[in-house]
């Protein structure tokens, strides 16, 4: 599921495409696992990492531990 995850983040298989390259034969059961394992179907779980990925490119800092901005003066 690891990989999994990182494909449906990446945005660059479709869903049938990450579904069979990480072994599975039936869209249904790799969508039925998934939705079992991470908590959200594949298509939701690609739609919100999109969403992150917007917002981390619109609000840089949000995604950056606070110790690390003010260890290099970003917050200045």
């Amino acid at each position: 599921m690891d990989k999994a995850e990182h494909l449906l983040a990446a945005g660059e298989l479709s869903i049938t495409e990450v579904c069979n390259s990480v072994g599975f034969e039936s869209l249904a059961s790799f969508s039925t696992l998934f939705k079992k394992e991470i908590g959200f179907p594949p298509q939701y779980y690609r739609n919100m990492a999109w969403l992150k990925k917007q917002q981390a490119r619109q609000q840089p800092t949000k995604f950056i531990p606070h110790c690390f901005i003010e260890s290099y003066g970003f917050d200045k």
